[in-house]
């Protein structure tokens, strides 16, 4: 990414020279102004940095164009991810430089390949010597001054807390940052065999007792089990494999590798995993004072002594919360399940804060089961549940439908399904922890009926929606349908994607005030992305992120929610 790279990241073109010289003296000064604002962006600028020591090897140069074809064909075949350097060739910045007499002003846009981004130079001449005196950084037309050379608060002309914002941390919030994985037998890998995640591919953390460190309680005491951390690998007790989190955190650690080209050897945080739920367990049972919810207390009170005799700081950023099956077994009702797990939410919030003085919230980040036909529920109650429980809270967040993945008996998925699962919460992990955003899933916000005709429109992360078939076996009307008032069905004729963002539905006669539409109810099966209630909409995020797992690259697009709207 250097200036004199352009052939491959920069395109330089002198917008304004107002002094009139000669063509090379006027080059050569050029070259001055670049050659200093490189200086500034080596000691200043992290993502130049990293360019600079990955991605623009001049050796390399040749092959870029070929290599460049190939990851697009393998990306177009949904093979492929683009990593740091891809995105940084893909979103090339332009610099433009206007020199008048002592003083100069370069502008570079699409800095560090953020979109609608720029960074803007002014540069002073001592002696022929080009300086560069203040930069601000523009974010869609805000501009904002991140650096003065006379300025010596911060010792070396940075302005704060402008500076920080603008450079792309992707840092956790502690040096030991703990995630739960929390629930019932999903969350603990029931039936996931083989283990797969064997190694560490990052730098995260476990207990030296397992995943599901309670289970070493139960065989060598809690003493040895909770004496050290060790690298995070899944292990096998009994009928219980591959929980969700190893798949939780490597997914989290790849995006702060790509899209903040943070390598994840030099990090000062890490994270830390474990499992403490209990299979066949309702939502009361995993609440306190129920008999589970001391597992959870523990594995985070013994964590931050562990942490503080390290020296390090602690904290808990986030529980995935995997359960629901043995709630719609026993038919909770929507509003009692969206209380309770609420309830359990700040339960959880106000323990932890208890225990390890932290002030940051604890968010819970949840799936969408798909499996309430295998409990003989014509109505998916507790889906629907989880999904009022992340409009109404704004700590818990849908990260999945369960429906995509692959059941071995209707209400266990199997082991690559587990860990692709942690995958999702590690994306959402991401967003809501690290990038500090506003996570919203593929899900309905308005509709249209005329006639005959209903349209729905979509928050859609990553448009344009797409109708998927392959990953989930297709349904019928791909998984939607039109229900009376009555309760009868009405019968569709056509539905169609018509937008980027919007559905249309065609009924086989006027659509009357009242109708619902639901989505992934019904399918022939009990669960599951080939049997059972499923649908087939879909984002395109997958185009851009995968998940490697080590084994294969999956996609990570998002899949619509399981829903139902009153039209």
């Amino acid at each position: 990414m250097r200036l004199e790279y352009s052939a491959l990241l920069l395109v330089i073109a002198c917008c304004a020279c107002s002094r009139q010289r000669d063509p090379d003296a006027s080059q050569l000064e050029q070259a001055a102004v670049g050659r200093a604002v490189s200086v500034w962006r080596d000691r200043f600028d992290p993502v130049w940095q990293y360019a600079h020591a990955h991605c623009a090897d001049p050796a390399s140069l040749g092959a870029s164009l070929s290599t460049d074809i190939k990851r697009r064909i393998r990306q177009v075949l949904h093979t492929s991810t683009a990593n740091a350097c891809d995105r940084l060739r893909d979103a090339p910045e332009t610099t433009s430089i206007a020199i008048n007499d002592n003083a100069a002003t370069v502008i570079v846009h699409t800095a560090d390949a953020r979109p609608a981004s720029a960074l803007q130079f002014s540069l002073s001449n001592a002696a022929g010597n080009w300086t560069v005196q203040n930069v601000a950084a523009s974010d869609a037309g805000s501009l904002s001054a991140i650096y003065d050379a006379s300025q010596t608060g911060s010792g070396d002309g940075r302005i704060e807390p402008a500076y920080s914002r603008w450079i792309p941390h992707g840092a956790a919030p502690w040096a030991i940052t703990h995630i739960l994985s929390y629930g019932q037998s999903l969350s603990q890998g029931f039936f996931n065999k083989p283990v797969l995640s064997t190694g560490q591919r990052y730098t995260s953390l476990r207990f030296a007792g397992g995943v599901r460190v309670q289970n070493g309680v139960q065989v060598e005491g809690p003493a040895l089990s909770y004496r050290n951390f060790v690298p995070l690998t899944e292990t096998r007790f009994d009928t219980e494999a591959e929980t969700p989190t190893s798949g939780t955190l490597d997914m989290t650690m790849q995006l702060i590798e790509q899209e903040n080209l943070q390598d994840h050897s030099t990090l000062p945080y890490r994270f830390l995993g474990s499992a403490p739920g209990e299979g066949a367990m309702d939502v009361d049972e995993l609440s306190p004072p129920g008999p589970f919810y001391s597992n959870l207390v523990r594995d985070i009170t013994e964590a931050r002594r562990l942490a503080a005799a390290e020296g390090k700081t602690y904290g808990v950023g986030a529980v995935t919360w995997t359960q629901g099956e043995s709630d719609d077994a026993i038919d909770t009702p929507i509003p009692d399940y969206v209380a309770k797990l609420r309830h359990l939410r700040s339960d959880i919030d106000h323990d932890v804060k208890a225990i390890t003085g932290q002030s940051a919230d604890v968010e819970m980040i949840a799936y969408q089961l798909a499996t309430h036909r295998s409990f003989g529920q014509p109505f998916p109650h507790t889906a629907l549940a989880l999904l009022e429980a992340s409009h109404e809270d704004p700590h818990i967040h849908l990260a999945v439908p369960m429906y995509l993945f692959r059941y071995v008996d209707g209400r266990h998925t199997d082991n690559e399904s587990s860990q692709w699962l942690g995958a999702y919460y590690g994306l959402v992990l991401k967003r809501v922890l690290i990038d500090h955003e506003t996570w919203t899933p593929l899900e309905p916000t308005s509709w249209r009926r005329e006639g005959d005709v209903a349209t729905l429109l979509f928050k859609v992360p990553v448009p344009p929606l797409r109708w998927d078939t392959t990953q989930v076996a297709g349904n019928t009307n791909y998984g939607f349908m039109l229900r009376l008032p009555s309760g009868q069905p009405l019968p569709i004729r056509s539905v169609s994607i018509v937008g980027p963002d919007r559905v249309q539905i065609t009924a086989d006669g006027a659509i009357p005030a009242g109708t619902e539409v639901e989505y992934a109810f019904e399918g022939q099966g009990f669960a599951g992305n080939r049997f059972g209630p499923r649908g087939n909409l879909r984002d395109s995020q997958g185009d851009a992120i995968q998940f490697d797992n080590g084994r294969e690259l999956k996609r990570m697009d998002n899949w619509c929610v399981i829903f139902h709207e009153q039209l």
